[in-house]
């Protein structure tokens, strides 16, 4: 009996972006279109802070997007991360404004808004350690996180529409609202802070 398993392969729709990070963390890694393979972000992390440029070939060199600060001791409050962002050279938020915490506090369902997209947004963790970006407005996901494996970096896509007509303009919306810039952030924001990574490497 032959096998179903490439006719499944090639019925998943293909990705309308997909980013591909260097190495195994979000905190020092290049991230590339995964198609082209050009460089478009690099993020650096030096202590606390972690920088996003962006590459502008135009002024041929990088420029900075954001920056995160990662909190230095551990944060006992319900519902907070002690994590900021700064984007470009503006003022620095709490990183709940860009990613609300779920239900009782929950870092498993992270809620956000897009500027001049209607519907509200959501990360949701799911088992195998994959976040799926899902709104009320669109079936299925429009976006996936995947979590670095043994044989792969981690890499974040947006998916195409659906095939629905008014779904399908919702969700062409919210992808001219949204640059690549805002799921490379998400993604950051998403991940351990340098003291988690540092104490999972630990023996």
């Amino acid at each position: 009996m032959r096998s179903s398993r490439p006719r499944e392969q090639s019925s998943k729709p293909k990705a309308l972006l997909a980013l591909k990070l260097s190495g195994s963390s979000f905190l020092d890694t290049v991230i590339r279109d995964d198609k082209t393979k050009d460089p478009i972000y690099i993020l650096e992390t030096v202590r606390e802070l972690t920088h996003v440029y962006r590459l502008d070939y135009h002024r041929d060199e990088p420029v900075k997007a954001a920056t995160i600060q990662w909190p230095i001791h551990p944060v006992r409050v319900k519902g907070k991360t002690g994590r900021s962002i700064q984007f470009g050279n503006g003022s620095w938020r709490e990183a709940e404004e860009l990613l609300k915490t779920g239900p009782l506090g929950s870092n498993a369902i992270r809620k956000f808004n897009i500027p001049h997209y209607p519907n509200s947004l959501k990360w949701k963790l799911i088992p195998g350690n994959c976040f799926c970006c899902v709104t009320n407005a669109v079936k299925g996901p429009v976006a996936v996180l995947d979590a670095a494996t043994l044989s792969a970096p981690p890499r974040l896509k947006n998916l195409p529409p659906p095939h629905r007509a008014r779904a399908r303009a919702l969700a062409g919306q919210l992808q001219r609202h949204t640059p690549p810039s805002f799921w490379a952030r998400s993604g950051l924001a998403l991940t351990d802070s340098p003291a988690d990574e540092a104490n999972n490497r630990q023996p």
